[in-house]
């Protein structure tokens, strides 16, 4: 204890080594694993070390003297305390380059050369062990006194003042990337350093002082960028911009939607509700038939808004299944005709599709998505074309048993402006919603596309010239399970449940509909009477346990979402019943629940098919004809 105390070089370096001991453990305490933490941790260690080092030789000057074969145990102490001042030197440049939160070139290139020449410094004091370029001792006068080489200067004051350079030079270069806090904060403890690393040399004699202005640095690090409330309170305000500017985007997003969603669900209400009127004040037939004609489009038009909505928000909520299964291109392709034409024509355009024959027409894939993104396409193309055609073109490359398809769905449109471009994809957006105001539909279309397709693992992409028109491009890749190409189906297919429903009846078959809703039970009736099948309904499940009891049915249509007793819950209490009278009759259920797995669920629970709302006419007639008792279909005359 007296040598320390008679040795006063040494304050400086026992006051650095204690106060740097608490910024240590506040750093280990709030460790990040973030590079900036880690070189200030780093910097820290070499704080202490340097610290220590400093203070060994300084207090060496006061052991005895050894015999002249161990005087290279002085020259190792100062060699190895050159090479530890040099890494505290050395790792603050680095902090004080991590602080950039984007890393440039230049502060890679700043990395790399600083440890370049730290490496070349510490070969040379390592040499000076033996060499003595640097510092060396005379034990001819029997103590140890330092005896200055011809590169002490060069290491003594080179140094020092090349790491100072480094550090104005990294501020200066990277001024731009610091906040205002950070760059006060640099400022200040550079000055700090600067007076404290190129001062050493001057003062060399009477004090050790670059590990105490160091720490004086390391404070000011601490307690303006790195202490665990600082972090803490970064944290929290990073998390509170981004959520303030989400709640932003969210409100506006929630309100265009709701503007929007009103606007576009009150129209063809207020067109059904409003014709409907006038067919109940009318008695010419053909009036009649125009309203009703327009009341079935204005209800597909609000059917189609619904849908958008809720397949948007699956998606959005992450609820999307791929289902994969097997289809027929042709078939499919005879669907979107069927349901797309009609639209196009009433809006006095052509509807057309361009398929290339020798594609493969047995596939395996998820038709319903790709259906739905063609629909959304389509529409789209409908609804933005004043006059001409809209086109669907399909092509693709057979390779082995994979099918890549694409298809091109093309107008003659306005085209897109390129101002609507960048927000093609975006949810809620409307492409000349100003200059347009006739056009419908929440622009959720394009947003739909690009999601599924994606999720599909196809790509999506668009063409377009302001006042020609608008392709846009979908490829997805479908396995292949058969070589018969599409020409091949496209002579042996018919619609067969058009074709059913014309040529047959069953006027003996005896049908049980099942549904709380009274309109529903007209529509389902109404849709089966070309059939001349006889029709019984009924309003719960309750009701039709009872009449199951009582009476043989041929087929029974179920619907799913009763209140008190659903449908699968009565179709379950129907088979456990010992005096039911249908425990072989096929139940179908009826359900405005979609999901893509709905076939596996509900024949799971054993019910011989589905069909799904709104009902669609030739699905009943294709399910009816095919679920009843061949010997009740009769031909017509």
């Amino acid at each position: 204890m007296d040598l320390v105390l008679s040795e006063p070089k040494v304050f400086f370096n026992i006051a650095a080594f204690f106060l740097t001991l608490p910024v240590l453990f506040f750093s280990l305490y709030y460790y990040s694993s973030s590079k900036q933490s880690w070189y200030f941790t780093f910097f820290i260690c070499t704080i202490l070390l340097s610290a220590t080092m400093e203070t060994v030789r300084t207090l060496s000057y006061h052991y005895p003297y050894a015999p002249d074969s161990t005087y290279l145990f002085p020259r190792i102490i100062q060699s190895v305390n050159f090479i530890t001042t040099t890494t505290m030197l050395l790792s603050s440049t680095l902090y004080f380059n991590s602080i950039i939160e984007k890393p440039t070139k230049f502060s890679r290139v700043f990395v790399i050369t600083n440890i370049s020449v730290f490496i070349i410094y510490s070969i040379i004091c390592l040499m000076n062990i033996r060499l003595g370029w640097i510092v060396s001792y005379d034990p001819t006068i029997r103590k140890y006194d330092l005896i200055r080489g011809p590169l002490y200067s060069y290491v003594g004051y080179g140094v020092p003042i090349y790491m100072v350079t480094m550090l104005i030079v990294v501020f200066i270069y990277n001024i731009n990337y610091y906040s205002r806090q950070i760059k006060l904060t640099m400022l200040f403890s550079l000055l700090s350093s600067s007076v404290f690393m190129v001062g050493q040399p001057f003062v060399a004699n009477y004090v050790s002082i670059v590990p105490f202005g160091t720490t004086v640095t390391l404070y000011i690090w601490f307690l303006a960028l790195e202490n665990g409330e600082y972090k803490r309170l970064q944290k929290v305000n990073a998390k509170l911009s981004v959520a303030q500017q989400e709640a932003v985007q969210a409100n506006k997003a929630k309100n265009a939607f709701l503007s929007n969603m009103s606007h576009e669900i009150r129209t063809p209400m207020n067109v059904i509700l409003g014709l409907n009127e006038m067919i109940l004040n009318s008695n010419d037939p053909q009036e009649i038939t125009q309203y009703a004609n327009n009341i079935h489009d204005s209800g597909k038009n609000l059917l189609s808004i619904i849908n958008n909505i809720l397949d948007y928000s699956q998606l959005e909520f992450n609820q999307f299944e791929i289902v994969e299964s097997e289809y027929h291109l042709w078939d499919f392709l005879e669907n979107v005709k069927t349901e797309f034409s009609p639209p196009a024509r009433l809006k006095g355009l052509s509807f057309s599709i361009d398929v290339d024959e020798t594609l493969p027409d047995s596939l395996f894939g998820d038709s319903y998505h790709i259906t739905q993104v063609l629909r959304n396409l389509i529409l789209n193309s409908i609804k933005y074309t004043p006059k001409g055609s809209v086109l669907l073109r399909i092509r693709g490359t057979k390779d082995d048993s994979n099918c890549n398809l694409v298809f091109e769905v093309e107008d003659t449109g306005d085209g897109i402006r390129n101002e609507d471009l960048l927000q093609l994809f975006h949810g809620f957006q409307h492409l000349e919603s100003i200059q347009r105001d006739e056009i419908q539909g929440i622009g959720l279309g394009l947003a739909i596309c690009h999601k599924l397709v994606t999720l599909l693992g196809g790509s999506i992409s668009f063409e377009t010239k302001k006042g020609v028109g608008t392709r846009f491009t979908v490829t997805i890749n479908q396995k292949v399970l058969s070589e018969e190409n599409v020409a091949n189906r496209k002579q042996h297919t018919v619609n067969q449940a058009e074709r059913i429903s014309r040529e047959f009846k069953a006027p003996n078959c005896n049908v049980l509909i099942v549904d709380d809703n009274s309109i529903n039970l007209i529509v389902a009736s109404g849709l089966l009477k070309k059939t001349e099948a006889k029709i019984h309904t009924c309003e719960s499940g309750r009701t039709c346990l009872e009449l199951m009891k009582r009476k043989k049915y041929d087929i029974i249509f179920l619907d799913h979402f009763m209140p008190e007793m659903d449908g699968v819950e009565t179709f379950k209490r129907s088979l456990e019943m010992p005096d039911n009278l249908n425990l072989s009759t096929p139940v179908v259920i009826l359900t405005a629940n979609y999901t893509p797995k709905l076939y596996e669920y509900y024949s799971g629970e054993g019910f011989a098919d589905y069909i799904y709302k709104p009902i669609d006419r030739d699905r009943l007639y294709e399910v009816f004809f095919r679920i009843i008792p061949k010997n009740l279909i009769v031909q017509n005359k």
